[in-house]
């Protein structure tokens, strides 16, 4: 049997290699957040692939169709707030408002849609607070926090833990490809709202003016493969886990910021023009501290 926690994990391997690539498209020629999300956004019709594989609703349940389509909509918005607070802010200064506040929402929703009902263990609650204290230690810097790129962050947190939480409503209900594909409905319709913006228009459809350079393309399409791979680990995950347990996901995002740390230092040693990690001690110091903490709470997690 597939143990939910492994899953999870490995979406969160890809994810950290999806991260880095997206920092490097916003920089270049992909630059406009709301392109970005609706390129992503759009390739989610990619879902539809999967309709022979199983695909059916339930007559008159429209509060898990209704569910889906927001569960996919709120993905993709969160998604633009965190391209968006990317583009503008540091990542130091993003990712510890998402880290921190993704889960503490998750669990709050899970909470409310439950109706109290499902709630951690012991052992759950100190390997969540384990994990996402060791998300916000692995990436925060005192010198780079602002209000502004706290609210983006917690915005886009705010909505991707919507998604997450009515994404478990949606599987609860109805199996795993049918609630996927319903939800990447919900995916393409928020996509295909960007086209109100006249920039994204000209840009999502330019036929004249400069080309983008074949790299980037090809970075473009290979990182969104990459990432629909994740979301469909992670969507398995979700639906794998019991509801209590759907806030651990979130927090297991400590885990993407390990793979991602690792990453990012060993590109920022062999390609410094394209990434820069800040390897000082004070800073090996604080990120050992941080995998301490995540490896703690995924022990912790693993024997409860």
């Amino acid at each position: 049997m597939i143990n939910w926690l492994t899953v999870a994990v490995a979406a969160y391997f890809l994810l950290a290699i999806v991260s880095l690539a997206d920092k490097f498209l916003l920089g270049g020629s992909l630059s406009n957040p709301k392109v970005y999300a609706f390129y992503v956004g759009v390739l989610g019709s990619l879902a539809f692939l999967l309709v022979p594989l199983g695909f059916f609703i339930m007559p008159g349940d429209f509060f898990v169709f209704a569910a889906a389509l927001l569960s996919g909509s709120c993905q993709i918005l969160g998604t633009y707030f965190y391209f968006d607070s990317l583009k503008k802010f540091e990542t130091s200064r993003v990712i510890p408002a998402i880290g921190g506040l993704q889960p503490i929402f998750a669990f709050a929703l899970t909470w409310f849609f439950a109706g109290g009902k499902d709630v951690l263990t012991g052992g759950q609650a100190a390997a969540f607070f384990l994990m996402v204290a060791g998300s916000v230690t692995i990436v925060y810097d005192p010198k780079a926090w602002s209000f502004k790129s706290f609210k983006l962050g917690a915005l886009a947190a705010f909505l991707y833990a919507l998604a997450v939480v009515l994404a478990k409503t949606v599987y609860t209900r109805m199996a795993f490809f049918s609630g996927f594909i319903l939800i990447s409905i919900g995916s393409v319709a928020a996509a295909l709202f960007f086209l109100v913006f006249k920039e994204v228009r000209k840009e999502a459809f330019r036929i004249k003016g400069p080309k983008r350079p074949v790299q980037t393309t090809a970075l473009f399409f290979s990182n969104q493969a990459l990432g629909a791979s994740a979301f469909v680990l992670q969507s398995y995950a979700i639906s794998l886990a019991p509801f209590a347990l759907v806030a651990m996901i979130n927090a297991l995002a400590g885990v993407q910021y390990i793979f991602l740390f690792l990453f990012s230092t060993l590109a920022s040693v062999y390609f410094p023009k394209l990434i820069k990690e800040n390897i000082s001690r004070r800073a090996i110091v604080q990120k050992i501290l941080a995998i301490i903490l995540i490896s703690s709470g995924l022990l912790v997690l693993a024997l409860h």
